[in-house]
């Protein structure tokens, strides 16, 4: 299997430049960052990066939603400030990192931001797909989108109120048996593409299938059949190493 590493684009702006060089160097690792110099330059960024890292002026405790208009766009937010004082003036999709655990926590919180950011561009994108059935577009953005993952066809099947069996009838319409891929390996590929990210922070593949409720045996074995490598492997090559796995599979399928 052909391994293709393909950095993520982070747009940046900066109003605390005590900490511009800390938040650049933290980043620059796993990432390409195009910065602003303004908002209407961030605003022009948008449609091309993953998502944005907002560095707000030391001392302000304005919301980040003012920031960007694009409600879709994750933020990660960095701030000299506790996060619970982030919280007032509405909600966001994203998180917010302390800077005095810039070095720790903003890498794997850039990380999940743009996890979200590519699995809700698919969502959206098999949600106008009409060679699929509305049972099945909705099944498959679903799955994208759900926080915490969705770890099983019977679970999947319960949210959106059908029989298991009617579910798989509409995927093999659509993805032929020939094709080798269930709707159980297209939970499966989700797992692991928010297990990879959580590693980030996390003590151990162990602490991560906790986190995400299953067990490290299953993430272990999802690692060897999905994407032929082991944890080991998967946790030295990094969250980049999956993604372009996972999106090369997914697209040859049309889905």
């Amino acid at each position: 299997m052909t391994l293709r590493l393909r950095r993520p684009l982070v747009a940046l702006y900066c109003e605390n430049e005590r900490l511009n060089g800390r938040v650049r160097r933290a980043l620059c690792r796993d990432v390409l960052v195009l910065q602003a110099k303004s908002m209407k330059e961030l605003e022009q960024f948008l449609n091309d990066s993953s998502c944005t890292v907002l560095v707000p002026r030391a001392g302000s405790v304005a919301s980040p939603v003012p920031y960007v208009s694009h409600n879709s766009h994750p933020i990660v937010i960095v701030r000299d400030k506790d996060p619970g004082e982030l919280r007032s003036g509405g909600k966001w999709l994203g998180e917010a990192v302390v800077a005095r655990d810039l070095e720790k926590k903003l890498a794997p919180a850039v990380s999940r931001a743009c996890t979200m950011s590519l699995l809700e561009d698919m969502a959206t994108t098999v949600e106008t797909d009409e060679r699929l059935s509305p049972i099945l577009r909705t099944a498959i953005a679903f799955v994208y989108r759900a926080q915490p993952p969705i770890c099983s066809v019977k679970e999947l099947a319960t949210h959106l109120g059908c029989h298991t069996r009617t579910l798989e009838r509409h995927w093999h319409e659509a993805v032929r048996p020939e094709r080798h891929f269930r709707v159980h390996d297209l939970l499966g590929w989700v797992l692991l593409m928010h297990a990879t990210s959580e590693r980030l922070n996390a003590r151990s593949w162990r602490a991560v299938a906790m986190h995400l409720g299953i067990g490290s045996q299953t993430l272990s074995r999802l690692g060897r059949s999905l994407a032929d490598r082991s944890l080991r492997e998967i946790a030295v090559l990094g969250h980049r190493a999956v993604t372009p796995l996972f999106t090369d599979r997914v697209r040859a399928l049309g889905i």
